[in-house]
């Protein structure tokens, strides 16, 4: 979940999704759970 945040943090302009794809989460709640996270933690 960290490396998520990480991610989701440095690829802030989309490619996260991308990302998040490859690892196979394709969970909608999941993602938003991290972009939440980002906006808790900037």
């Amino acid at each position: 979940m960290f490396s998520l945040l990480a991610l989701e943090y440095r690829n802030a302009k989309g490619e996260t999704y991308r990302m998040v794809h490859s690892f196979g989460i394709t969970d909608m709640r999941i993602i938003g759970l991290v972009s939440l996270f980002t906006r808790i933690f900037p």
